[in-house]
């Protein structure tokens, strides 16, 4: 594989990881009172952010990918898996999670 689908790749599966992770940890804390769900929430959104920041950080700089592609495949699933745990979310209210 090239440099370029390599880039795309890593950056795609990382966006896509943080969506994952995060529906998982606030589906996860829709069950819990609200202070412990304040706790989930927030907590895990500062674990996620700064494991990935790490991970980021650690692809540029050990690696060869292309600057630009992993990051705007990264950004574009990073926005899109936003985009469908807020939606997500709106569909359950907390005491109807599954």
């Amino acid at each position: 594989m090239d440099s370029l689908t390599i880039s795309l790749l890593l950056g795609a599966t990382l966006g896509v990881l943080y969506g994952v992770l995060s529906y998982a940890n606030y589906r996860y804390a829709l069950g819990l009172p609200q202070a412990r769900f304040l706790l989930w929430a927030f907590g895990g959104m500062t674990v996620r952010m700064m494991v990935t920041l790490i991970a980021i950080t650690l692809v540029i700089t050990l690696t060869g990918v292309e600057l630009f592609p992993f990051l705007g495949s990264f950004f574009v699933l990073f926005v899109g898996g936003l985009i469908w745990e807020v939606r997500q979310l709106h569909r359950h209210p907390p005491n109807q999670v599954d």
